[in-house]
């Protein structure tokens, strides 16, 4: 589990960029599937799933992101206090 929590944490700005392209091909595969001829079939639903994933995969990695930078911050901020600069 570690392993999966580094490779996040790691990686945060892939994942993004990952998510919103899955998210965007969703979103296209279900406008173009989205017709009568498709009605019965699950590729629509299909299309939205892939759709709602994505935005997971983007969340997951906005709030990677997030926290890397929150801890960039904290360092710089701990440094310049321990130099006396604040």
């Amino acid at each position: 589990m570690k392993a999966v929590f580094a490779f996040i944490a790691e990686r945060g700005f892939s994942l993004m960029l990952g998510g919103f392209m899955v998210t965007v091909a969703g979103i296209v595969a279900y406008a173009t599937i989205n017709t009568p001829r498709f009605a019965g079939t699950p590729y629509p639903t299909a299309a939205v799933v892939f759709t709602f994933i994505g935005l997971a995969v983007y969340i997951t990695g906005r709030v990677s992101v997030s926290l890397q930078r929150r801890r960039a911050q904290e360092r710089g901020s701990r440094k310049a206090a321990d130099d006396g600069e604040l």
